[in-house]
């Protein structure tokens, strides 16, 4: 038996029946391609699968560039999607923004910053594709409409590159991209999941797809190309579970679509393998308010006021002003993988003061009122007159949170964090009236997906382009690595939509 048919049809094999049974089982799994249809529904020339900001941005640029387009989604609404859901914050090299800043920058630095906080795990060669187009795409937003933004630096970034929406969430980008699609007349056919890829074997090009629901199955021919934008794994809890057992607690956040099925389908029909599936965005931030879910704590802004991460048995067990996933791993190694923020009321207040109280709990339906609700319930976040009091009400050791903040008035006294390195103070922990959240994982992407090339090309079972088939967003495996650094997964959304619907259409990119 030849490696060409042991590891392609392994890979089919593998995928057939789960993928199969989430596409309604309309067509049967191949070993040796899969023929054309004898009649389309529809002709087109770029297919975009996926309504987020990687599907839509494609869709778009493909238009302008002369392309009779048809964008197919499993789900109901562009608003139901990764990108609408995330921080609104943007990672670009080389946009208006960043120069009108004075900030020197390359492509190569901003690679090596993502690879050097992925732990080396980064595929360079599509994350310099994001990298040198990530300007135009974001000044391509900006010309467009997108609501003025903050510039406001990240860790991990050496230079500053990014830039967060002011509503602190992606709806802003949306809103840019649905209305241009509407301008364009480029209509977005819900409830239409990914069933078949048309697959010539022979040619090694992807012909078309089929996408329906249980009740009606349609065809579109590709003259030029398939786009497959459908998003990660995050809209599912238990598949995130499934790759990684560690996070099968873990409150998750993503469109209700993003389970995977799309991914198995052209594994399936073309035997396309997967990459970096064990990774996942882990920020230690989720306030479980119930099973699974809850909003997104900003522990981070309240640190810079001089807040404090402890353990349950009272103890610091990081430098809590590293960048959030990179806290994440030491998180999971607590006794009850959980980490518990202490405040004073002071640092509370100012911190609420500073920024919007929707944004501290990233989300706009988190008031006052309703964080007063949750501390009433005296579940996930308390309030005592003492530390003592307040470590006893959401299970801390109280002694040994005394016997840390003791340490801790100290090191601040000194100036110097002998233990972790924090260089960030603002002050001892004294008074009455102290704060305490308990913090659990919170997952809000999933960075495996497809192998593609610096054309964000998918690659075959032998690691060469499969013809017509190209990848962005979410779908696309390996451009963040092992950790996620942050407004790299909504830049790469746009730059990688950018990208191929420009490609696509002849049109000029940056290689």
């Amino acid at each position: 038996m030849t490696e060409k048919m042991n590891r392609r049809n392994f890979l089919r094999v593998a995928a057939a029946a789960p993928a199969t049974l989430g596409a309604g089982s309309v067509f049967a799994a191949s070993t040796s391609g899969t023929p054309a249809p004898a009649h389309w529904d529809y002709e087109a020339d770029v297919v975009v699968i996926g309504c987020g900001a990687a599907g839509l941005m494609a869709a778009v640029q493909a238009f302008d560039g002369g392309a009779k387009v048809v964008v197919f989604d499993k789900g109901m609404s562009p608003y139901h999607t990764s990108t609408r859901l995330n921080g609104g914050c943007f990672a670009a090299v080389g946009s208006r923004i960043q120069k009108e800043h004075g900030v020197k920058d390359s492509p190569e630095a901003f690679v090596d910053n993502m690879s050097a906080y992925g732990d080396g795990m980064t595929l360079r060669e599509p994350a310099l594709t994001y990298a040198r187009n990530s300007g135009a795409a974001f000044d391509w937003m900006v010309d467009h409409g997108l609501a003025p933004g903050m510039w406001q630096p990240y860790n991990g970034h050496t230079n500053p590159r990014t830039v967060r929406q002011k509503t602190y969430n992606g709806k802003d980008y949306i809103d840019v991209l649905v209305r241009e699609c509407n301008k364009r007349g480029i209509k977005i056919h819900h409830d239409r999941a990914l069933q078949k890829v048309f697959y010539d074997e022979k040619a090694n090009r992807v012909l078309g797809v089929a996408c329906g629901n249980c009740k009606v199955t349609e065809t579109a021919h590709a003259a030029k190309g398939v786009i497959l934008a459908t998003g990660g794994l995050t809209g599912s809890p238990t598949e995130v579970g499934k790759w990684s057992p560690v996070l099968s607690d873990a409150v998750t956040i993503g469109g209700g679509a993003n389970n995977g099925d799309a991914m198995r389908v052209v594994i399936r029909d073309v035997g396309t393998p997967i990459t970096h599936m064990q990774y996942f965005a882990e920020y230690p931030d989720a306030l479980a308010t119930g099973p699974g879910r809850g909003p997104q704590i900003r522990y981070q802004y309240f640190v810079d006021e001089g807040a404090m991460l402890v353990n349950k048995e009272g103890k610091r067990f990081v430098n809590e002003s590293l960048a959030p996933t990179l806290i994440s791993p030491s998180m999971e190694r607590n006794s009850d993988k959980s980490m518990y923020l202490l405040m004073t009321t002071d640092q509370f207040e100012r911190a609420t003061k500073k920024y919007p109280f929707g944004a501290l709990l990233s989300s706009p339906q988190w008031t006052r009122a309703r964080w007063d609700t949750e501390l009433a319930k005296g579940r996930v976040i308390v309030q005592g007159n003492t530390i003592e009091e307040a470590a006893k009400k959401i299970g801390v050791d109280p002694k040994g949170l005394l016997d840390q903040v003791a340490e801790w008035n100290q090191t601040v006294a000194s100036g110097r964090d002998l233990k972790f390195g924090r260089t960030k103070f603002a002050g001892k922990f004294e008074g009455t009236h102290f704060f305490m959240a308990k913090i659990n994982v919170w997952v809000c992407l999933s960075m495996g997906g497809f192998k593609v090339d610096k054309h964000l090309q998918v690659l075959g079972w032998n690691d060469q382009p499969v013809g017509g088939l190209y990848a962005a967003g979410e779908t696309v495996g390996g451009i963040h690595g092992a950790h996620y650094l942050g407004g790299d997964a909504c830049g790469f959304a746009h730059t990688s939509g950018y990208v191929t619907g420009r490609l696509l259409t002849g049109q000029k990119v940056v290689i």
